[in-house]
């Protein structure tokens, strides 16, 4: 996802301040564990949550959002621990400057944002705003590529005109 590519860049700087060029390993493979365990913490319920929500009725919708969201709350701070336990595991075996605080730190947050974001497109696209969520992909991803003065809207195609 686009989203994936700002919120990386974002913090592989962070983490290359942190650690200097010359660890520039030990920053992608801190990277990679965010990006990795963030996946984990969705645990399938956005499919489930686009699968449901469709046929639910007003009241059901509510109590689904509410659910989905506090799901999500919880799921992203548990791969931000999970995140953290293995970012300890890896300075004990793989090296050392993996358990630096603030490099734990940033893999924390990055992977809790990763996966909060994740869940949130997840539910913009199961209640049909496929233009919102494309729309913040897409700026994130330009984001992400340095390449943030090129966000403008795009035309939409004309194949796509009954999207919201």
């Amino acid at each position: 996802m686009c989203c994936s590519r700002a919120r990386a860049a974002f913090s592989a700087l962070w983490a290359t301040r942190i650690l200097g060029a010359d660890e520039r390993g030990v920053m992608v493979l801190a990277i990679t564990t965010a990006s990795m365990v963030s996946l984990l913490g969705g645990l399938g319920t956005g499919a489930a949550f686009r699968g449901r929500l469709p046929t639910a009725t007003p009241s059901d919708r509510a109590r689904l959002a509410r659910a989905y969201a506090a799901v999500s709350l919880v799921g992203s701070g548990l791969a931000a621990a999970v995140a953290v336990g293995l970012m300890a595991v890896a300075a004990l075996v793989v090296d050392p400057a993996l358990g630096h605080g603030r490099l734990v730190l940033v893999v924390s947050l990055s992977t809790f944002v990763q996966c909060l974001t994740n869940q949130g497109l997840e539910a913009w696209y199961a209640d049909g705003h496929f233009r919102r969520g494309s729309w913040l992909s897409a700026a994130a991803g330009r984001v992400g590529d340095g390449r943030a003065d090129r966000c403008r809207p795009l035309r939409p195609h004309p194949g796509l005109a009954d999207l919201r």
